[in-house]
């Protein structure tokens, strides 16, 4: 974040609220990313593995759906670009170089805070991973409810999506 806060700074000359509401959704993006790269090391680290057997394991393996999904959002904040709307081609430009920024991180930065932090306070390792053997082939004990409140909200959606309104004004939004 704090190399998209710079890089918008260098790009657009000031920091206003649309970018403000970028870095809480880069934060999100960001978080997401992290925390399934650090799963993977974590289960290859309670594997046995060593710190650097767990992080190729984990760059040859999560990195690859997250690098995709990292491009795929980066270039829908790309395709903002070609409106004609300047707020939505700045955030377009910015959200995407965002995730481009994000990207470049996960490779680069996050195997060494792993590393480091392991050197400081290492992972507790338990050899084998008995709670998630033990839950394999058990249902979700609410799924029922859960796919009767989506399957409810599902159909809410559909009879009231005819009624809504769109304004695709942009002349309107400023």
């Amino acid at each position: 974040l704090i190399c998209f806060i710079g890089f918008t700074e260098l790009t657009f000359g000031s920091f206003n609220l649309l970018s403000g509401f970028l870095i809480a959704i880069l934060a999100g993006l960001g978080v997401d990313a992290a925390v399934t790269l650090f799963h993977r090391y974590v289960e290859e680290r309670k594997r046995g593995r060593d710190i650097y057997a767990a992080l190729e394991i984990m760059l040859s393996t999560a990195y690859v759906s997250i690098r995709i999904t990292v491009l795929t959002i980066a270039s829908a904040f790309f395709l903002l670009m070609i409106s004609d709307f300047k707020g939505f081609s700045q955030f377009g430009l910015a959200g995407g170089s965002g995730m481009l920024i994000l990207l470049t991180t996960l490779i680069f930065v996050f195997p060494s805070i792993l590393i480091l932090s392991e050197k400081i306070r290492p992972i507790k390792i338990r050899k084998t991973i008995t709670h998630i053997e033990s839950a394999r082939g058990k249902r979700f004990p609410l799924y029922k409810i859960f796919f009767f409140i989506a399957l409810f909200f599902s159909i809410f959606s559909l009879i009231t999506f005819p009624k809504a309104k769109f304004n695709a004004d942009f002349d309107q939004l400023s």
